[in-house]
């Protein structure tokens, strides 16, 4: 067991990393690419020595190996989640096995194919450790922690389960499904973006992952139970889903052409921190931000493409002032108050000297009308 510590880039206290692997050789060379960037770095070969280290000290994140002698990767990050949540997980792999890396996906954050690219990986963890210094409260963190899968509506779930057995079902189709449903989207999302999958680019719409992974392999995906899960009649988090599909059809709207599809996606999931607190228990104030924070750093934790965490992190942040063209967080912010803003919110929308500069004013309306439309159907 090896213990590597390094002067912090930043002058600020360096965050702390437990990389696990039998191959020491690897091992030593991975550390030394982590030292250069700054973080304080220690080793072990095997779970057991792993779960020793965590009981001395406090990691911030774990990366583990997935095959190793005795308890695996997978095995070794369950009991990290369950005793420290607040730590960030990632399996790092050589193999493409296919069940074990569903196995891994189900307790991991992130999965990494070896050799990892370390500035991808740095770059990862900066923006969660940002994310994660923002929500300033460790008992948030903690709670996003525990969350490995969220809950899903129960009609989607059956509509899901039914199209993946139907001869007549076809990738379209799953797609139509899953884009309806906050925690499914967030979920494939994550999968398609993992390492194992290896896209060559951050994939973030809903149709884009199914026809990526094919249909198969989200069949796979919608019959494991440790990917997706279900919950019965609850009202408030019913409530969330109807809110988050609603929020996504008028952002697409709203948005320019070309950023139409991403708008969808994150206004899809821009409430998706209400989920992640429900699915903990957490028992947390909201001052209106919190929730936004927490449901981004879930997402950054899992990989998602930074343009989405951003969106879900600023969803609140009503621009109304300056030339500036719309963005996608703009879009998912003003369908977010005109669906269930107060009526001062709606109002500023209508004087906003942006949207006038925009020459969108004359819309406002129009976008007020149809998001009457939609809310209706979502609560139908």
């Amino acid at each position: 067991m090896v213990s590597t510590t390094a002067k912090s880039l930043t002058g600020e206290e360096k965050w702390r990393l437990l990389v696990v692997d039998d191959d020491e050789m690897l091992l030593r060379s991975m550390v030394r690419g982590l030292v250069r960037a700054g973080y304080s770095v220690r080793t072990s070969l095997n779970g057991d020595q792993a779960l020793g280290a965590l009981k001395e000290e406090p990691f911030d994140v774990v990366i583990s190996d997935m095959r190793m002698p005795g308890m695996d990767g997978a095995k070794l990050l369950e009991h990290v989640r369950e005793s420290w949540p607040q730590t960030v997980r990632m399996i790092h792999s050589g193999q493409s096995d296919t069940e074990s890396s569903l196995r891994a996906l189900g307790v991991a954050h992130q999965f990494l194919a070896k050799p990892w690219n370390l500035d991808e990986l740095n770059g990862s963890l900066r923006r969660i450790f940002a994310l994660r210094a923002s929500l300033l409260d460790p008992a948030v963190a903690a709670a996003v922690g525990k969350v490995n899968v969220l809950p899903s509506q129960l009609k989607m779930m059956q509509r899901l389960q039914s199209a993946v057995v139907s001869d007549t079902s076809s990738a379209k189709d799953l797609a139509a499904i899953i884009s309806e449903d906050v925690a499914l989207t967030a979920k494939l999302l994550q999968t398609v973006n993992s390492a194992f999958f290896a896209p060559s680019r951050r994939i973030a719409r809903v149709d884009e992952a199914v026809a990526y992974l094919g249909f198969t392999t989200v069949r796979s995906l919608a019959q494991s139970v440790t990917i997706f899960s279900a919950f019965g009649a609850s009202p408030d988090l019913d409530q969330v889903h109807r809110h988050c599909t609603a929020v996504a059809h008028l952002a697409r709207a709203i948005a320019p052409a070309a950023v139409g599809e991403d708008a969808f996606t994150v206004g899809l999931l821009h409430d998706i921190g209400l989920l992640v607190l429900s699915k903990a228990g957490a028992v947390l104030p909201d001052d209106g931000g919190l929730h936004a924070l927490a449901g981004a750093y879930l997402l950054a934790t899992w990989g998602l493409p930074w343009a989405v965490v951003q969106g879900v992190a600023q969803h609140h942040d009503l621009l109304l002032d300056g030339t500036d063209p719309l963005q996608v967080h703009d879009a998912v912010a003003i369908a977010h108050v005109l669906l269930d803003g107060a009526q001062p919110d709606r109002e500023r929308l209508s004087t906003s000297p942006r949207l006038a500069a925009l020459g969108l004013t004359s819309i406002v309306k129009q976008w007020a009308l149809q998001s009457k439309g939609l809310g209706t159907q979502a609560t139908s």
